[in-house]
């Protein structure tokens, strides 16, 4: 009955782990969603400014765009909220 005992907490260890596994994958998964979803409202953000300011061109805005990568907002503890990621000087640029 010894190696039994030891067969199932093997499997009950391994059942933990890939549990643990699954719901940070699924984690990633949600993050990412709302990743693209930031994403799509800074460059929103950014049409909205060029629409403002018809002499201005793309260029202008790569700096809001570019600021923040994929990766560091996917692993990041931060809020998707402009105000973690942006500094009140960048946002009043951005809305003037």
């Amino acid at each position: 009955m010894g190696d039994m005992e030891v067969i199932i907490t093997i499997l009950l260890v391994f059942l933990i782990i890939s549990g643990i596994g699954f719901i940070c994958c699924q984690y990633l998964i949600y993050r990412n969603r709302k990743v693209l979803e930031f994403q799509f409202m800074v460059l929103d953000i950014c049409a909205e400014y060029l629409y403002r300011h018809a002499d201005s061109n793309i260029n202008d805005v790569d700096w809001f765009v570019d600021k923040h990568t994929d990766k560091k907002l996917l692993f990041s503890i931060k809020p998707l909220k402009l105000e973690y990621w942006y500094t009140k000087e960048e946002l009043d640029k951005i809305y003037n």
